[in-house]
């Protein structure tokens, strides 16, 4: 199988953390075991019918975890991959200490994490611990409206989260933000407790496959890249008509003033000094 596409051979032997199994994941984790990837570790925290209209797996798997049931589905279709399933929700009413115990569990030994979860606080919290164990990070979302929507891959020696909101908010605007990134137009369908965007999943799937691509880039280089780069992705022109998807890559480099810089220097002093001193001979 690996003959017909040599160009993810890449994946053969890798480890890989998804976080975030939705709309956006659970196709990209999907993508990952059909291509070849050894070990997939996934997390998320539930599934509920209304979800299947933008979710891979459809009726057969109402009321099933979503990372219990993608890992069926995956040991049924692609058994050379092993899935590890952890039903959690970081960052809910638990104590803080548990999301670290399962991260701990989640990131050790992994080549890639990819971050799925559109949330905010906890693409900082995984950029954080990918830094430190010097991991790339792969981050996708989509705006609220899904207009539009971007890929970055963090990379330990390039730009953070905070970093690239800084280069969207600056006056050159150096890194634009994808269309409908300040849109609020969620809805809230009937029986619902949660607000949701509404758009189907095949515009969603653009975003899956991009991360997908660079998944398999960053993975295939033998070595982390030095540059963190964004991907941002149009689905409607100015005028709010759809049109094919266009996508602008861009660089992150890390501003000298973000705090990222001196949490880099915090590291590298610490494990300079966790470094056995290398005894001098005359």
């Amino acid at each position: 199988m690996g003959e017909r596409v040599p160009a993810v051979g890449a994946l053969n032997g890798k480890r890989i953390a998804v976080i975030g199994t939705g709309a956006l994941g659970a196709p990209l984790a999907i993508e990952l075991a059909r291509n070849g990837a050894s070990e997939l570790r996934l997390l998320d925290h539930d599934l509920e019918p209304g979800n299947s209209i933008r979710w891979p797996l459809g009726a057969a798997v109402w009321g099933k975890y979503k990372v219990l049931a993608l890992k069926q589905y995956i040991d049924q279709h692609y058994p050379s991959c092993q899935v590890e399933p952890f039903v959690h929700q970081l960052g809910g009413t638990q104590e803080l200490q548990i999301d670290d115990e399962v991260l701990e569990k989640i990131l050790r030994g992994v080549d890639l994490i990819i971050d799925a979860s559109a949330s905010h606080g906890i693409n900082r919290l995984l950029w954080d611990h990918g830094q430190r164990a010097g991991l790339p990070l792969v981050h996708l979302g989509a705006t609220p409206d899904v207009t539009g929507g971007t890929v970055v891959l963090h990379t330990p020696d390039g730009g953070c989260p905070v970093c690239l909101q800084w280069h969207r908010e600056e006056a050159q605007a150096s890194i634009p933000s994808p269309p409908g990134a300040d849109s609020t137009d969620l809805i809230q369908p009937p029986g619902c407790t949660e607000r949701t965007f509404k758009d189907a999943d095949y515009d969603l799937q653009e975003l899956s496959l991009q991360a997908m691509r660079v998944a398999v880039g960053v993975l295939s280089s033998g070595k982390t890249r030095s540059e963190s780069t964004v991907y941002t992705l149009a689905l409607r022109d100015e005028h709010g008509g759809a049109m094919p998807p266009a996508w602008e890559t861009s660089a992150l480099p890390p501003p000298p003033h973000c705090p990222c810089m001196h949490e880099r220097t915090r590291n590298e002093d610490a494990n300079s000094a966790d470094e056995p001193e290398v005894p001098q001979h005359m």
